[in-house]
């Protein structure tokens, strides 16, 4: 029997995707990002659950995992997981470090798909994949608990509490991915900023900025110029 926190968990997210869905209609723009910014603000109310979820699944989802084959890796930076094309064989669980999920586009330029930081299943979907879709690069030194998949597929069938508990990380990456795709949709730098402050609740150290502009598709440059604005206004 879940409890109610467990339905907060996995229903939260949904709503906000129900509010997202409602955001698109705005015909006006200023008003849609205006909405944006109070989507943000309305889903963040279920932010801490969501984000202290995904930061302790593993080691939640860990006790119902014994007897599986597993394997403890570490990962130095530059190292890669796994390649595109290569087949999926083992599903990789973060527990300390980052790995960036990287798409190269045509033109060579990296498109980071994901990152994964302690706590997080590297590349979900490939847990239903055939093959790799993308590059795992581990981006700092990173401890990896891997699981044979076919092994893991069968102990989701035969355990419906694991099988929860994979749907609430799956709605909480649902939930990051849309409010992600609506702050890219906005023009501007600034209202970019906007919406990922309202979202996160503070901007990060000097030292993260670089990191930052890429999460919000905007040269470092010019988030160095906004940056400078907002601070000769205070």
């Amino acid at each position: 029997m879940w409890s109610v926190g467990d339905i907060d968990c996995v229903v939260a997210p949904w709503l906000c995707v129900w509010a997202y869905a409602r955001v698109g209609r705005s015909a006006n723009k200023q008003q849609r990002n205006r909405n944006i910014i109070v989507l943000l603000h309305l889903c963040s109310c279920h932010g801490t659950l969501v984000t202290n979820m995904i930061s302790i699944m593993f080691n939640d989802l860990e006790p119902r995992l014994t007897g599986l084959i597993r394997h403890k890796l570490v990962y130095q930076p530059g190292r890669y997981l796994f390649h595109r094309g290569d087949p999926v064989r083992r599903i990789h669980f973060v527990t300390a470090g980052t790995v960036h999920l990287v798409r190269h586009l045509p033109s060579g330029a990296p498109l980071v798909i994901q990152r994964a930081g302690s706590g997080d299943l590297v590349a979900e979907a490939s847990l239903y994949a055939a093959k790799y879709h993308c590059d795992a690069i581990a981006t700092t030194e990173t401890s990896i608990r891997a699981f044979a998949k076919r092994e893991l597929l069968v102990r989701l069938a035969d355990d419906p509490v694991l099988a929860a508990a994979l749907l609430k990380r799956l709605a909480a990456e649902l939930q990051h991915a849309r409010f992600h795709a609506e702050i890219l949709s906005l023009k501007t730098v600034a209202c970019r900023l906007d919406a990922w402050m309202e979202w996160k609740g503070t901007v990060p150290a000097k030292g993260e900025w670089v990191r930052l502009a890429s999460e919000l598709s905007v040269s470092a440059e010019a988030l160095y110029r906004e940056m400078a604005i907002r601070r000769a206004k205070t």
